[in-house]
């Protein structure tokens, strides 16, 4: 065939205005009005690139340098979303477009400003910025209301929010979400300024977060770095967090049978900085399984490793490995507690015994937790085990474990054995305090 009948019959098959437009596999939000200009209102025109993309089966929507102003984007399957070096996307809530979210209400457009909902293989990739406006535009209504809470005032809460839980924070849009996403990949971008959470990945599966930054001030509301809930196959490496709330955390939902557990996360070579730690719930009710946490730096952060379940949102949660963890200026290194509610870490806390109920489907099982090189100066508590009458904290192993804190180890209701640890502390009477019903062998 000449080359005259190819270009002929590519003519034919690829409609006119696709052709005009250049190669559909590279979509540019330009070619639909779009500007950089840190004036424009891009959402139209970057949501056309992705649509553009996706009906020809996949492709990147470039961004190019520059300030985009947009509302709340969808994401579609086999599309990579990229922001080169110099590129920020700033979130824009013009005619109310974005929604609050949270995590027991059904997905609905706009509740993140970065959405991709029951698709697969998307990509959000760059050296770029994505900013999600959080202190011109969602944070001030949250710090008000959590004052109010902070006072004991609950009522301007629970009538705008009614259902949710005060643990929940001020609900407001978060910054990106994968709900039900096969084959994920978020890699080197910077977030900022997130409305309320940073990432959100919910009910999704072979996830992949590696070489991105979080970072919003240690008083930003409610910001979670990155949430994972009723999620598998996750894997986070090579990550930097400062936020105002949990670094990372990992759910499964507050009631049973409406999700699958989180289960199959690894977390490993990463920095945390300010925020409240690495948290294993407080939402366990359809379990958490098989979570490794490696190499990981912690430094100024609230907590460092934090288990917590209560009585009404627990299940199965374990195994757990966590090794290879340095801290410096963290408050509380370790906290497994499965009573939650009652989140007190005094000593004398502990010489009260909890009162024993029966076990349900709902009580929490924190099992097969092994603890390893771990070195931690200058804290305030060092290690708070906190299980309950009816269900220990059960199989957990201490080895190879140096703490300087203020306060030394506490624990109640636990089973398991301690090799080689060690901690240097500077107030109390002992570094090792066993209240009720404590198991701990020393090897």
């Amino acid at each position: 065939m000449s080359k005259f009948y190819l270009i002929i019959g590519l003519c034919v098959l690829m409609p006119f205005a696709a052709w005009a437009k250049g190669n559909p596999s590279v979509c540019k939000p330009e070619i639909y009005g779009g500007r950089a200009d840190g004036n424009t209102i891009n959402t139209d025109a970057i949501q056309k690139a992705v649509d553009m993309c996706a009906q020809y089966g996949g492709g990147v929507v470039l961004l190019s340098k520059g300030v985009w102003l947009s509302g709340p984007i969808t994401l579609k399957s086999n599309i990579t979303f990229s922001l080169g070096q110099g590129t920020v996307l700033k979130a824009k809530n013009t005619d109310d477009q974005f929604k609050n979210a949270f995590i027991d209400y059904p997905v609905q457009k706009g509740e993140a400003f970065i959405l991709a909902d029951h698709v697969h293989d998307v990509s959000i990739v760059g050296q770029g910025t994505i900013d999600g406006d959080g202190q011109q535009t969602w944070w001030a209504k949250a710090k008000q209301i959590n004052a109010l809470l902070h006072q004991g005032n609950d009522q301007l809460f629970k009538q705008e929010y009614s259902g949710v839980p005060i643990a929940n924070g001020v609900p407001r849009p978060w910054l990106i979400e994968f709900n039900d996403v096969q084959n994920v990949h978020l890699k080197g971008v910077l977030l900022t300024n997130a409305p309320m959470w940073n990432v959100v990945i919910r009910s999704s599966q072979d996830v992949n977060i590696d070489t991105i930054k979080i970072q919003n001030p240690k008083d930003s509301p409610n910001t979670d770095g990155i949430d994972i809930v009723s999620s598998q196959y996750i894997q986070i490496s090579d990550v930097d967090i400062s936020t105002g709330d949990d670094n990372i955390s990992i759910k499964s939902g507050l009631q049973q049978g409406n999700a699958l557990p989180a289960r199959d996360i690894t977390i490993k070579n990463s920095l945390m900085h300010d925020g409240h730690g690495i948290s294993i719930g407080s939402e366990t009710a359809n379990g958490i399984g098989k979570v490794t946490i490696q190499n990981i730096h912690f430094s100024g952060s609230t907590n460092g490793i934090r288990i917590k379940s209560q009585r009404d949102r627990g299940n199965s949660i374990g195994p757990i490995t966590v090794d290879h963890i340095q801290m410096e200026n963290v408050t509380n290194p370790i906290v497994i507690n499965a009573s939650y509610s009652v989140n007190s870490y005094k000593k004398r806390s502990f010489k009260e015994a909890l009162k024993q109920k029966e076990l349900t489907s709902l009580t929490p099982l924190i099992h097969d937790i092994l603890l390893s090189d771990i070195h931690v100066v200058n804290a305030d508590n060092s290690i708070i085990l906190s299980g309950l009458p009816e269900a220990f904290i059960w199989n957990i192993v201490l080895d190879h474990i140096f703490m300087q804190a203020k306060h030394g180890l506490k624990a109640r209701y636990v089973q398991g054995v301690m090799h080689q640890v060690i901690i240097q502390n500077q107030e109390g009477d002992t570094p090792f305090y066993f209240g009720n019903d404590t198991y701990l062998k020393r090897e």
